[in-house]
């Protein structure tokens, strides 16, 4: 399948959709190629590469559907970022990459106390934000950009998962040992907080509504996301007391640094609990982030400062539609 994905990107190179005086950026998801779509100038000097739209010409599916088999086969999105922006490099195109910076920054936080980005040569990454998600939602929401959304309901909840997940990530590295001596078909020690959130069934509403609302009061605390997670039977009795440990070691260092929450919730996180307090769907919440969204709301970004420092270290002209004066 990876062979394949490459096939397709070749298959572009050689039908020349890519242009050697523009700049390709490549991004992970959907929403990220539409931000930088957005704010882009128009006929200017980008072009915008998506890893999800060249997955779903690999795959042959819509976006939406690229799940579970054939997926699988791929590496992530954030990896194909940094071969696909070495890829195009090494054929004579101008390209840099954009990547998550999902918990890796924050992980190593906690364990070290050392708070920095994992951006490196032509890959820009969301740092301080877990990604583009939360990159977007304090910025518009500090800007009353939102169309109303209520953003904070789902936060406590969103801020409890986040922990759990570092968590998780500190205890693997930890226990690593452990793990690969006491794994087992019945029990991989291995907390399995995706499986935590409920899936809609079409055709079953009352019930899929049900799970929600379970979920929804089963995320307001640490210990109650403990309990789900002991309900899964997938522990030994002293792997887990590690695990509970950690997170509560986590819970202090998170209050310790004063974190913002954009440094360690999951956009993926807040955006299901924004779904479900405001009774919106996935389309129309996206559509609501991108209209809203214009680069002089983004330019003091770390992420989007950086960019700009490197396009200016290599005479690019402006990227992005701004309103306001380029300084000399």
């Amino acid at each position: 399948m990876k062979s394949a994905f490459f096939d397709k990107l070749n298959s572009r190179i050689v039908m020349g959709e890519y242009k050697s005086a523009k700049l390709i950026i490549v991004v992970e998801g959907i929403i990220d190629g539409e931000v930088f779509g957005k704010i882009r100038i128009p006929g200017g000097p980008v072009d915008v590469e998506t890893i999800e739209s060249l997955i779903k010409d690999t795959i042959g599916r819509k976006e939406w559907r690229v799940k579970t088999k054939e997926r699988s086969n791929l590496t992530s999105a954030k990896i194909l970022v940094r071969e696909v922006t070495k890829e195009l490099n090494a054929k004579g195109y101008n390209a840099i990459g954009i990547q998550d910076e999902d918990l890796e920054s924050v992980t190593k936080y906690v364990s070290s106390g050392v708070f920095q980005s994992s951006s490196n040569h032509k890959i820009f990454t969301t740092f301080p934000s877990t990604d583009m998600e939360n990159i977007l939602y304090p910025i518009l929401s500090s800007k009353n950009r939102l169309d109303r959304l209520d953003i904070e309901k789902g936060l406590s909840n969103s801020k409890h998962l986040g922990i759990v997940r570092i968590s998780s990530k500190i205890y693997r590295k930890k226990e690593r040992d452990k793990l690969r001596r006491c794994t087992s078909e019945d029990k991989d020690n291995i907390p399995g907080i995706n499986q935590l959130e409920p899936r809609w069934d079409k055709n079953n509403r009352d019930a899929s509504l049900d799970l929600q609302k379970k979920y929804v009061e089963n995320t307001r605390n640490i210990a109650s996301i403990l309990k789900l997670i002991i309900n899964q039977g997938r522990f030994d009795p002293e792997l887990l007391s590690s695990f509970a440990d950690i997170c509560l070691k986590t819970v202090g260092k998170i209050e310790e640094y004063d974190l913002d929450w954009h440094n360690f919730v999951r956009g993926h996180d807040l955006e299901w609990f924004i779904r479900f307090n405001n009774g919106i769907g996935t389309k129309p919440l996206r559509k609501i982030l991108i209209k809203n969204t214009h680069y002089d709301h983004l330019d003091e970004h770390i992420m989007f400062q950086s960019i700009e420092n490197w396009r200016k270290e290599n005479n690019w002209p402006r990227l992005f539609i701004s309103a306001k004066k380029e300084e000399e």
